[in-house]
């Protein structure tokens, strides 16, 4: 379509009244004869959209086949997307075209319980994926992202991008990293310091002297996250919402209380691998 004559070009797309003020400056550069101008606002245009050019493409956005309103409360469905690392820039493309319409019809009020995952976030662009995340849980969508190192993310979703995905989230599950930034971030800003106790014991041939201190340091230090095994994992819960006992303000302990319990954890997963190679 875009290699068409400018003036079939404008004569179609100006027939719909929200794409017209869109186009307004092209076809004003047209009318103008601005051809250097024209041609370098549409050449580039012409040859990102080149790339998607395939049968496959127009077969899958022709017709009606479903609605993308999974969460819609009398037909509800599911709906898989995958990817090609050897065609990821043209169906990365297309996927987040499918994807970002499928957001704007899920994240509504009305609808059932959705859940939105994705995995390898860095290979799917999602536009303003940050409101998603904020404003998803109030209409009852739940998104889960997946990625393997700050820098794989910041290389795709800028230093901005990734700062308001990282920050958003409320739930994090991490297993072992190498990356120094992703390491700094989990020590830091993920577990940050507690308090914790530590005891010595010091023996000579007169008595044996034990030594008990209490010190900030780092929950879940950078060389344990990196030296994690398969199985393990590390992260931080977001925090429900606890009363405060009125009762018990006289005499109340923010070291005892559930409402200023930790929310974060290292552990050991554990999987009956017998019955996922039977579902397998």
């Amino acid at each position: 379509f875009l290699g068409r004559p400018y003036d079939q070009v404008f004569n179609i797309l100006m027939q719909d009244d929200k794409i017209a003020s869109l186009m307004a400056p092209f076809k004003s550069a047209y009318e103008n004869k601005a051809n250097d101008q024209l041609e370098g606002m549409v050449g580039t245009l012409r040859v990102n959209a080149a790339r998607l050019v395939s049968p496959e493409a127009y077969w899958v956005f022709t017709g009606d086949d479903f609605d993308l309103k999974i969460s819609d409360r009398e037909h509800p469905s599911y709906l898989v997307i995958a990817n090609d690392p050897e065609k990821e820039q043209v169906i990365g493309s297309l996927n987040a075209l499918v994807l970002n319409r499928l957001i704007t019809r899920v994240n509504s009020k009305g609808n059932i319980p959705v859940s939105i995952i994705v995995d390898e976030l860095p290979t799917l662009y999602f536009h303003k994926i940050d409101r998603l995340i904020g404003t998803a849980r109030s209409n009852k969508v739940a998104v889960t992202l997946g990625f393997q190192e700050l820098p794989q993310l910041e290389a795709d979703y800028g230093k901005v991008g990734m700062q308001k995905i990282i920050t958003t989230c409320g739930n994090i599950f991490m297993g072992a990293a190498r990356n120094k930034e992703t390491l700094e971030w989990a020590q830091n800003d993920v577990f940050g310091k507690a308090k914790q106790t530590s005891r010595s014991i010091s023996i000579n041939d007169q008595k044996v002297s034990t030594t008990i201190s209490e010190k900030m340091d780092y929950l879940v230090p950078a060389a344990k996250i990196a030296d994690m095994a398969t199985g393990w994992l590390a992260g931080q819960a977001a925090r429900d919402f606890t009363a405060t006992d009125e009762k018990m303000l006289d005499r109340f302990d923010i070291e005892q209380s559930e409402e200023f319990k930790t929310t974060k954890y290292f552990c050991k997963t554990h999987f009956d691998m017998k019955k996922i190679k039977d579902e397998e």
